[in-house]
């Protein structure tokens, strides 16, 4: 399992890294470019990747990082991990530790190990409140939301039950309103 662990880190950083240089205003054009090719551990990708995804979206809202949300519109960018042995993806902290749920969509950004790529999820609210409760109604126990993958397919299953997009780029992730 360790094996896994390492090689997902290590694949993620390599994958945010070449995002980060594509879509970041400021690190695409830095000094610091270099830096974050020969160092991305250095880094926190994953801020970098929540304040891209203001920056590409042609003005329709702002970076807050704010406690429950991320941007003006109420979404908060978050990444997460597809789990092999699970086959599902894990997208973390959608519940904080004393309940609160995120107040509005999720913009996810998910690493997928098998297919070495990135994957772009737009989880509208009700599709959030949906996930993160039981079928009694219920808020769940567990801070993360998972979406389900299917191996054999290579894709994630049920986006359209729960009204979830996938997007091809992270741009068209950045700007759905």
């Amino acid at each position: 399992m360790t094996y896994y662990a390492k090689r997902n880190t290590d694949l993620r950083l390599e994958l945010m890294t070449e995002l980060v240089l594509e879509n970041h205003l400021i690190y695409s054009k830095s000094p610091f470019r270099e830096a974050i090719v020969e160092r991305p551990a250095d880094f926190n990708m994953t801020h970098l990747v929540e304040q891209m995804m203001a920056m590409n979206s042609n003005g329709a809202y702002t970076f807050i990082d704010e406690i429950h949300c991320d941007n003006t519109d109420d979404s908060d960018t978050k990444t997460g991990t597809l789990h092999i042995s699970k086959s599902s993806a894990e997208i973390s902290s959608v519940r904080s530790k004393s309940g609160k749920l995120k107040i509005g969509a999720i913009r996810a950004v998910i690493l997928n190990p098998i297919l070495n790529k990135l994957h772009f999820l737009y989880i509208p609210f009700d599709a959030v409140q949906k996930k993160m409760h039981t079928k009694r109604g219920t808020p769940t126990k567990n801070p993360s939301m998972w979406i389900q993958y299917n191996k054999k397919k290579n894709q994630f299953t049920k986006l359209e039950t729960h009204g979830i997009i996938e997007f091809q780029t992270f741009k068209e992730l950045a700007m759905k309103v």
